[in-house]
């Protein structure tokens, strides 16, 4: 452990549990009891999380707010947060709102501050979910790989552990040799949410992902003042980042904070420690130029 990391830390989420208060009262008319200039208010929001995130980030990873685009003319709704490799991520601008290629991106945040329902919690996760699956793309334009760390992962997946390389159940490190956004985690986006607080029963919360398949389920959820969602194996192993292994679908789990003032909740640890590691290893894809100015069947011909 270093006091220094850890004092950082514990004094960044004060601050920011403390601003996200202060602000809502800033922004909030009291007459109505509703939020105005609520653009305003998001955008301050989203500052403060960029700010306390790049503590925990490798400077060649930027942090912006964008929408994020592909090849066949797709683009997302807007997304608060947007970690993308600075290397190979051209600058995509527009008076001042961010465009990212898909290939470049490795994660995608959405920063809410007090969550009022479980419905609320829902739309925001399927929505990130939603962002997630144009990724999928991928599979198909097949672009040249910047960074693929796979080897690393499939050891750290499979523990090294023979039993559980066999298909059907366990993880078939076959599957790592090929670009698959469904079959390898590590090459799909990671996806989070960050707020202030749920408002409501969030013991009893549903997760209802609609028509999303599970390779496209966000990969964490913290709540700053309660704490943090993840997945937990059927060996009953916690914390885990993604909601797939091999074929088995894990099930939700979540860490209570424990509300100790001296200590750093043992959710908001392991999110940073998640988000670090898993942005780390997440593929990143060359930003194919001529694909995003030409034609699919134009290349076709010109391949031909």
């Amino acid at each position: 452990m270093n006091d220094i990391l850890v004092e950082l830390t514990k004094f960044n989420v004060k601050n920011i549990i403390e601003s996200f208060n202060i602000s809502k009262k800033v922004f909030s008319n009291k007459d109505t009891n509703k939020l105005f200039h609520s653009g305003e208010f998001g955008g301050y929001r989203e500052d403060i999380i960029k700010n306390w995130l790049k503590l925990y980030i490798p400077e060649k990873f930027g942090i912006s707010s964008g929408f994020i685009i592909t090849s066949t003319n797709k683009i997302s709704t807007q997304c608060d947060i947007v970690i993308y490799n600075k290397d190979c991520t051209p600058t995509i601008d527009n008076n001042g709102q961010r465009f990212f290629p898909i290939e470049t991106v490795v994660a995608i945040g959405e920063i809410k501050s007090d969550i009022q329902s479980a419905k609320s919690l829902n739309e925001i996760l399927y929505k990130l979910a939603k962002i997630k699956e144009l990724r999928l793309e991928i599979e198909t334009s097949k672009p040249d790989v910047y960074e693929r760390r796979f080897e690393t992962t499939m050891k750290r997946l499979i523990d090294l552990n023979p039993d559980k390389i066999l298909p059907p159940e366990g993880v078939n490190p076959n599957n790592y040799l090929e670009i698959s956004m469904k079959g390898n985690p590590y090459d799909n986006i990671y996806t989070f949410l960050i707020c202030n607080k749920f408002d409501f029963d969030y013991s009893k919360f549903e997760f209802d992902y609609k028509d999303i398949q599970p390779y496209s389920w966000h990969n964490s959820i913290l709540s700053l003042n309660d704490g943090g969602f993840s997945y937990i194996t059927p060996e009953r192993t916690p914390n885990m980042s993604y909601p797939v292994s091999g074929k088995i679908v894990l099930d939700h789990y979540f860490t209570k904070n424990t509300g100790e003032q001296n200590d750093l909740e043992p959710s908001i640890r392991s999110f940073l420690t998640k988000l670090h590691d898993n942005i780390i290893d997440t593929t990143v894809f060359k930003f194919d130029i001529l694909r995003y100015l030409t034609l699919e069947k134009d290349i076709i011909t010109r391949v031909k």
